[in-house]
């Protein structure tokens, strides 16, 4: 896609589910969830994962310029959202609502968190897209799934490193969340990558169509 062809309705539906994926991950960050061996992870790895596979298709399909783009708008997103749940739990709650404090639990979010979350978003998103046309540019030979792998796991790592030491250092064990969380990325890597391929395919599909 050229840098300035508009919009199109695939374009928007991607970075839509894009932008829902990373707000999703706000809500859930805080919440750690047991793995098998004595192993943990962020509940957010779930959602923020997908988020990279969304990437990874917009890039295959728009290029650079679509993507860096979809990457600014999802830090906005992600910045709005925590302004406004921490607008909402300041707000007074009605003498007849008992769930203030549930509330705070769920969508607050330490300063850790956040900052981690902002910091390994940036970053690993960043570099997802850098392999991503570094190996396209220089092994054009290469397949998407090569690509789409081989950028998410690197992406990922730097990512997970980053979230878990700025989030939870000092808090939690730290090796085993940043083993648990980056496994059940690398497992989820493998298995979302029949999904990029659909993803790309129904776009290029859609693309073609003309407009209506």
């Amino acid at each position: 896609m050229n840098r300035d062809m508009p919009f199109d309705r695939y374009f928007l539906f991607l970075l839509s589910f894009h932008t829902a994926l990373l707000i999703s991950s706000n809500a859930a960050g805080s919440k750690i969830f047991a793995l098998p061996f004595g192993f943990s992870a962020s509940a957010t790895v779930i959602s923020y994962m997908a988020s990279f596979i969304i990437l990874d298709s917009a890039a295959e399909l728009y290029g650079k310029v679509y993507s860096r783009m979809m990457i600014s708008l999802g830090l906005t997103a992600l910045i709005v959202s925590v302004v406004v749940f921490e607008l909402a739990i300041a707000l007074p709650p009605a003498s007849f609502w008992t769930g203030q404090q549930s509330f705070e639990t769920t969508l607050g979010s330490s300063w850790r968190i956040v900052a981690g979350g902002w910091a390994s978003y940036i970053i690993s998103q960043n570099l997802d897209l850098w392999t991503f046309f570094m190996i396209k540019k220089h092994y054009p030979e290469s397949g998407l799934w090569l690509r789409a792998l081989l950028s998410t796991l690197l992406g990922q790592f730097l990512d997970t490193i980053i979230f878990i030491v700025i989030a939870f250092a000092g808090t939690a064990p730290i090796f085993d969340l940043i083993f648990g969380q980056y496994f059940v990325k690398v497992v989820m890597a493998g298995i979302s990558l029949p999904l990029v391929l659909l993803m790309v395919h129904i776009g290029r599909l859609q693309i073609k169509k003309p407009s209506s």
